[in-house]
């Protein structure tokens, strides 16, 4: 694999355009190089494209361009690149692996490509990921996706892979990073439950690696920074999210650490959460603020904080006494006012915290107080995860429901949630919802450039195999994991169904790039 299969020569042919330009050139007795271009493998990354650029024009600009032979799935593009010399590399990314793209040079004077000219043309197929599973038809699509990308983990670590894989619109893996083989530093399964984009392009995320956490990795894999953190004391879990409130220069990453204290009277230990601020610079973290700044572990409860028991016991004081699971804070995010918006999953409870002064604004919850009304009791959520905030103030998140049933009665069921928030009039109400399967952890929602939303139910249409509810219950099993776009009425517009192997994925991220390359056109 990986190797020209039209024309005989990777710079395939010359435009007739172009042709037709030399031969004018040539007659004036002008000599002029032809623009041409070879096509290989990157040669550390498979799903990756090396590109040699030759006879350009200093000061003009050259772009890659470049879609499945076949027609199908989008024509994707690599951002205009400055000629600083007459060759130079191009490199391209997001591509499936053992696939026939025709992919051509175009040059133009300017970085907008204005006056854009197609050179040479070639067909090349790519070389095959090698992964424990199939990347090609990784997923299976129905309906017309508007998203580019989705981002989803990966657990499977018998076959040896645990991280991250991209899935385009034709439901082919077109990006990985394999967590297990190239960072562990012991063998074990090492679940990944965050990832996010820097500015840079650089993606950082987090895993439960011991003595790493929290990672940075160029888009073709290689490891920039990462946080040296054991797993001694209270593990870093959960998130990891791109600070944009923080300085552009040095961008920090946002997560979450577990902090184990002991309450009187309560029987057991309290994990309750540190948010934490990490300097990739200066490979330390800063404690932003704790729930135990704001939340008292007596009072404020949630039927998970006693039925949803840490799987951890309490190593801080060197005992074997199990941990009673508190808030189990599981997202924090940018909000739209100058605020972090946090999830405390386990008192079914959305916060607003002041950048500036890390004191609570507001919180929203089904359970603890709340500084909100909602405007029906269909409207409330339980136990949640993954929660954003719009620009425009609502709020999207996926509603799991564990606790919905003590409360409400009836049956059990999840659902991608966006509300509604009168801030006001505190007052909360359904903006729109799309209901799927009961899922008793895990999950995401968020809006798509279109508008449309996208929610991931990571147990499918079938539940959750891997249920985490008390007295160990389980709640059926699945094969699949299915994620649906739809747009604010509910109604779907298109699904992903993707098999998992030792657990579900925690998120279905969308995002719109790999390595600054966008797209042209969706393709058939």
């Amino acid at each position: 694999a990986g190797h020209t299969v039209e024309y005989g020569v990777e710079q395939g042919y010359l435009s007739m355009t172009f042709i037709r330009s030399l031969s004018a050139a040539l007659a004036l007795g002008l000599a002029a190089a032809a623009p041409s271009m070879k096509i290989s493998s990157h040669p550390a990354f498979p799903l990756a494209i090396h590109a040699k650029a030759s006879g350009l024009e200093k000061g003009h600009f050259v772009q890659l361009r470049y879609q499945r032979a076949s027609g199908k799935g989008p024509l994707v593009a690599t951002s205009w690149l400055a000629a600083t010399s007459e060759s130079m590399d191009v490199q391209a990314m997001r591509v499936a692996g053992d696939t026939r793209y025709k992919f051509e040079m175009f040059t133009a004077s300017d970085s907008f490509g204005t006056d854009a000219r197609m050179h040479a043309s070639s067909v090349f197929i790519t070389k095959d990921a090698s992964l424990p599973f199939n990347t090609t038809g990784f997923g299976t699509v129905t309906g017309t996706p508007t998203y580019n990308l989705l981002v989803m983990d990966v657990s499977y670590a018998s076959g040896g892979f645990d991280g991250w894989v991209a899935v385009d619109t034709e439901g082919d893996v077109v990006w990985y990073a394999n967590t297990t083989t190239e960072f562990g530093e012991d063998s074990g399964n090492f679940p990944t439950h965050a990832i996010d984009q820097l500015p840079s392009g650089n993606f950082v995320f987090q895993s439960m690696i011991a003595g790493a956490p929290l990672m940075e990795i160029s888009p073709t894999g290689e490891l920039v920074s990462y946080l040296a953190d054991p797993h001694t004391c209270g593990i870093v879990t959960h998130e990891a999210r791109y600070n944009s409130a923080s300085d552009a220069s040095n961008p920090t990453v946002l997560s979450t650490k577990e902090n184990v204290r002991y309450v009187d009277g309560l029987s057991l230990p309290q994990t309750g959460n540190d948010i934490i601020s990490w300097n990739r610079d200066a490979g330390t973290y800063d404690v932003m603020f704790s729930t135990f700044d704001f939340l008292d572990p007596v009072s404020d409860r949630g039927y998970l904080s006693d039925n949803g028991m840490n799987p951890y016991t309490d190593d801080c004081n060197g005992t074997e006494t199990s941990l009673s699971d508190w808030t189990h804070l599981n997202s924090i995010s940018v909000g739209a006012f100058d605020n972090y918006i946090i999830s405390v999953r386990h008192l079914s409870a959305i916060m607003s915290i002041s950048q500036a002064t890390f004191e609570v604004e507001w919180t929203l919850s089904s359970e603890i107080a709340s500084d909100f009304t909602f405007d029906s009791d269909s409207t409330k959520f339980f136990d949640q995860h993954a929660v954003i905030q719009s620009k425009s103030g609502d709020l999207m998140l996926f509603d799991n429901g564990n606790a919905r049933a003590q409360y409400q009665g009836g049956s059990d069921f999840s659902r991608g949630l966006v509300l509604t928030m009168d801030y006001e009039n505190k007052i909360t109400s359904l903006k729109s919802e799309f209901v799927g399967a009961y899922t008793d952890h895990e999950g995401s929602t968020y809006q798509l450039d279109s508008g449309n939303y996208i929610t991931c139910f990571p147990a499918g249409d079938g539940g959750d195999f891997n249920g985490w509810l008390p007295g160990g219950q389980k709640e059926g099993y699945a094969s699949e994991t299915k994620v649906y776009e739809y747009d604010a009425d509910g109604v779907e517009v298109s699904s992903l169904a993707t098999p998992y192997f030792e657990d579900t994925p925690y998120r279905a991220t969308p995002f719109s790039t790999i390595g600054g390359e966008s797209v042209l056109y969706h393709g058939a």
